[in-house]
């Protein structure tokens, strides 16, 4: 996976490309009292939540976007062999911002 910068150190948003292959996959995490908004620049993706419940998102939909809102357990999975994320999560990047978690049945 490679992360691309687009803010600086202390922005009230944080603002990063990420380019994910079929084989890549983030791990179960939550943003501690930060919305994230995750723009499906190119390609397919499904993002995983708590209670086995996901959605697919794919770069030609209508809406190529979802908000998680904080403290939302999710995973990105890609489904196409490239997907180009845009990714904004609102607030200030902290040590303790972003939580590894397990998901709830």
């Amino acid at each position: 996976m490679e992360r691309i910068i687009h803010h600086d150190e202390g922005s009230i948003l944080n603002i990063m490309t990420l380019i994910m292959e079929s084989s890549d996959n983030s791990e179960p995490h939550y943003n501690k009292d930060r919305d994230e908004v995750i723009l499906v620049l190119e390609g397919n993706l499904r993002i995983l939540f708590d209670c086995n419940k996901s959605i697919n998102i794919s770069s030609v939909d209508k809406k190529p976007w979802h908000l998680i809102k904080s403290n939302t357990t999710h995973q990105i999975i890609p489904l196409s062999d490239k997907v180009k994320i845009l990714e904004i999560i609102g607030g200030v990047h902290k040590p303790d911002s972003c939580i590894m978690a397990k998901f709830k049945d």
